[in-house]
């Protein structure tokens, strides 16, 4: 009991402190905020790993020269969507196929998806038939 009056008596000490104080306290919270926000602008993600790790270690550098022979996965997705909300039509293929092709140049492009070579396949009767989705979809249409 006689912790729990000391408590109360704390409790009631900064309560007080607090009500008398409010204007400095509310300034020094914007002080702080203010402060807080300027730096944001510092703020910025590196997804670098190698930060997390000596310029020495073995196995970093063992990725590294993996990564260096065959290739490094750094992906770029270009999203189009057509304002009449149809993908499937001859204008908006056309175009997904304009930019397939100017993605391949691209420096260091190694792989370019896109719907103009996405290969679909087809059978009929005993024949298969590879060819691109938007192609065969286009042919039908």
């Amino acid at each position: 009991m006689e912790n729990s009056s000391k408590d109360k008596t704390r409790i009631s000490k900064f309560a007080t402190t607090v009500v008398k104080r409010r204007w400095l306290i509310l300034l020094g919270a914007l002080v702080l905020t203010v402060m807080a926000i300027m730096g944001a602008g510092n703020l910025k993600f590196n997804n670098d790993y190698h930060i997390y790790f000596d310029d020495d270690n073995p196995q970093v550098l063992a990725f590294d020269g993996l990564q260096e022979k065959y290739t490094k996965d750094d992906n770029a997705f270009i999203v189009i969507a057509p304002k009449s909300g149809k993908v499937f039509t001859k204008e908006t293929l056309g175009a997904i196929e304009e930019l397939e092709q100017l993605s391949w140049q691209v420096p260091y492009s190694t792989r370019v998806d896109a719907l103009s070579n996405y290969q679909h396949t087809r059978a009929v009767g005993d024949d298969m038939y590879v060819e691109p989705l938007s192609f065969g979809y286009c042919k039908q249409v």
